[in-house]
């Protein structure tokens, strides 16, 4: 649909490529020493949070940066509102580490991490990253044991209501007195009911295959331009349609099928709160240039290969 629509290849690598990418490397990795794979991962990412910690301090609130079609600050990594999307799986890392490298999830690696995740998010007030870091708290809290509620079925199934709800339905005009006078934002959650009713009429012009990716995905409110409808649920039917999402819940119900099936409840469950808080923030945000997301999984797939290492202390 890409090359039939807008003939631009480029914009479909530029977006798939990256995740394609490292959807590879961690299934080849997982299959290899996944111990290399979880430290290089973690400090990688580390050290680039670090400097983007450093460069938020530094030039707050007015950013590192700015780009004309942009909205927003923009730090050493990125966009303001975008960072969460790699912190999480910082987090997520940290804590898959902890647990391999000292039976524990509370470590220096996790709390490290989930340090840097909090102060940046509650530094730069991004209001999608500090209600996902708060999810992701009180999940963590949850899925320390199996949990016969919070499960990947409920969470998918929550994801599409919520989706439906806030994104076709505007169900946010009834909480009027908690989005505009508790949290100091307008009904259009920063614009964004703009581009949901532009991806509407896309998705019913187009809506068993979609447009693809490139110049006609880019949507322009208020003279400003984006790749996507901050919606996952309609960034997926403007570029595939019913056919791309028929194949996204099948890859969300295989996820939950390896879940039911695996006995490593903490790995599995650290995998799982992951991709829970990805999707409660992916009801107001696309999900395309969020690699690890589809890397975590990836993931769920080698849970039994991902086990404490336990040392034997030569006296």
């Amino acid at each position: 649909m890409t090359i039939l629509y807008s003939n631009n290849l480029f914009s479909f690598i530029k977006v798939a490529g990256p995740a394609i990418a490292i959807c590879l490397l961690t299934d080849k990795e997982m299959q290899n020493s996944n111990s290399v794979y979880f430290e290089g991962m973690f400090w990688i990412l580390i050290i680039c949070y670090v400097l983007n910690l450093f460069s938020i301090i530094i030039y707050y609130p007015e950013g590192m940066y700015r780009l004309e079609k942009v909205v927003g600050d923009l730090y050493l990594m990125g966009y303001d509102n975008s960072m969460i999307y790699n912190l999480l799986p910082l987090c997520g890392v940290s804590f898959i580490l902890s647990y391999k490298k000292h039976g524990r999830l509370i470590t220096k690696y996790s709390v490290f991490a989930f340090a840097i995740t909090f102060i940046s998010e509650f530094w730069v007030m991004s209001a999608s990253g500090v209600l996902q870091v708060i999810f992701f708290a009180m999940l963590l809290y949850i899925l320390r044991k199996e949990s016969k509620i919070i499960t990947p079925t409920f969470v998918f199934i929550f994801f599409f209501i919520m989706s439906i709800a806030i994104n076709i339905f505007s169900i946010q005009n009834e909480f009027s007195w908690l989005i505009v006078d508790i949290l100091n934002k307008d009904l259009t959650l920063t614009r964004r009911s703009f581009l949901w009713e532009y991806a509407i009429q896309v998705i019913s012009n187009n809506p068993i295959i979609g447009i693809g990716f490139g110049e006609k995905n880019i949507i322009g409110v208020y003279e400003r331009e984006y790749s996507h409808p901050h919606s996952m649920l309609l960034d997926i039917l403007v570029k595939g349609g019913v056919v791309l999402m028929t194949i996204f819940i099948l890859i969300l119900n295989n996820f939950s099928k390896k879940f039911k099936k695996s006995k490593n409840i903490i790995i599995k469950n650290i995998i799982f709160l992951v991709i829970a808080v990805f999707l409660i923030g992916e009801v107001v945000n696309s999900v395309q240039y969020k690699v690890f997301f589809w890397s975590f999984l990836v993931l769920i797939e080698y849970t039994e290969k991902i086990k404490y290492e336990k040392r034997i202390e030569q006296k």
